[in-house]
């Protein structure tokens, strides 16, 4: 009766022992996915990022490219406004001095 007792704690020592090995590797299996499912989101969200950052760069690229084009024609036409002011006012003195020659003011 106790060898019976003794004999049945040892099988069930050993189903145990042998459930235990068995939900230990399943466990690693678990991580082992785990891992590479980890793996696999981090390089989708960093292929993520990147798309994005290279959309952000490429928008903020072409903003600045039109607004330095804007920037550029402004000063063009300012540059052209006070270019023909001072034109009109040269032709004015020049008016002046053709005037005051003829006069005999000068």
């Amino acid at each position: 009766m106790i060898e019976e007792m003794l004999k049945k704690i040892r099988e069930t020592e050993e189903t145990n022992a042998e459930n235990k090995r068995a939900a230990e590797e399943t466990a690693e299996s678990i991580r082992r996915e785990a891992d590479a499912n980890g793996a696999e989101i981090e390089e989708e969200a960093s292929k993520n990022a990147r798309a994005a950052y290279e959309g952000e760069l490429t928008l903020a690229k072409k903003r600045a490219e039109e607004e330095y084009s804007a920037a550029v024609g402004n000063a063009l036409r300012e540059g052209e406004t006070i270019t023909s002011s001072k034109e009109k006012t040269a032709e004015k003195i020049a008016a002046e001095l053709l005037r005051g020659i003829k006069n005999g003011d000068l």
